[in-house]
């Protein structure tokens, strides 16, 4: 069964941490995340426009196995739906429901009732045996593509040769992590990080790698430090930037105290000092490039490349 080709990361050099840097990055992610909010009135319409075409588009096939996690509520019926009809009718979907089971749904739900992001999730991928070969895809229910879709976005990894991966995020949605904002003129991203939420895709082999999934965990803030660690001279992972995703998400619905202490003992653990190391970009693939660059990169020789912030 085709899969991404693996082009090793010999080594990656993470930018080194200094306090200051530490306080301006997080100074701008405030700012940015305040014009965000008080740009809404002009962002509603547009978004809406967005989302209207991004629910109009064509049902897919996939040209490869998938398994598809996601937890629902069942006010994002319509969003959920959306999704599924981009994997295609063979995908082996799962999924996990909140609150009450959707009745269109219902079929296709395992279980349902309360509990952490990841354990529910793990439930869902125990629930019985999951095909050799196939491709992970976890997505939130309040998500929609607005360029490209799943089908492409594993065409895209396949081509840059990325085991874990993430769709590039809109500015027009609501979003939590800079380095997860969709880049202008850019096809994909080689980077030290990949977002937990709202919609990640692995390859076969990085699957085994992840799953199932640690418990307790909550939410899974700093779960992105053991994949870097799992990557780490194995694996490539990145940001697909030639797909753009729209979180319709406005904020977090639960305490994050818990899941900041959790983050910072994941990233102490795999000997990181703060998350703004692991938000880094190694190379990126540009527009007008006809291949990404690391396919005949110095860092394939062993030349490891120095990451920049994202």
């Amino acid at each position: 069964m085709a899969q991404a080709a693996r082009h090793y990361n010999r080594s990656v050099s993470l930018p080194k941490r200094t306090r200051s840097g530490d306080w301006l990055r997080s100074y701008w992610f405030l700012v940015v995340r305040k014009v965000t909010v008080i740009c809404e009135p002009l962002r509603a319409p547009i978004r809406g426009k967005l989302l209207a075409r991004a629910m109009a588009k064509s049902p897919k096939v996939s040209p490869v196995p998938i398994v598809f996690l996601l937890i629902y509520r069942s006010r994002n019926l319509a969003l959920v739906q959306n999704l599924l009809k981009q994997i295609g009718p063979d995908a082996d979907v799962r999924l996990w429901a909140l609150e009450e089971v959707a009745l269109d749904l219902a079929d296709l739900t395992v279980g349902s009732g309360p509990g952490g992001r990841f354990d529910n999730l793990n439930l869902l991928y125990e629930a019985r045996p999951v095909a050799e070969g196939s491709w992970l895809v976890v997505a939130d229910d309040d998500v929609a593509f607005v360029r490209g879709d799943v089908i492409e976005l594993i065409q895209m990894m396949r081509k840059a040769g990325l085991n874990l991966a993430q769709p590039g995020q809109s500015l027009l949605g609501w979003w939590t992590v800079c380095a997860s904002l969709s880049r202008p003129f850019c096809m994909v991203r080689d980077t030290n990080f990949v977002e937990v939420g709202p919609l990640f895709v692995a390859d076969p082999q990085f699957a085994k790698e992840i799953l199932p999934f640690p418990h307790n965990t909550g939410m899974g803030w700093g779960v992105e430090a053991d994949w870097y660690r799992i990557k780490l001279n194995r694996y490539r992972i990145g940001v697909i930037d030639a797909c753009r995703l729209l979180h319709l998400g406005a904020f977090a619905a639960y305490p994050i105290g818990p899941e900041s202490d959790r983050m910072a003992e994941r990233l102490a653990a795999a000997n990181v000092e703060s998350i703004w190391q692991l938000r880094s970009c190694n190379r990126r693939w540009w527009r007008w490039q006809q291949n990404p660059p690391w396919k005949n990169s110095a860092d394939l020789a062993g030349q490891p490349p120095s990451a920049t912030h994202l």
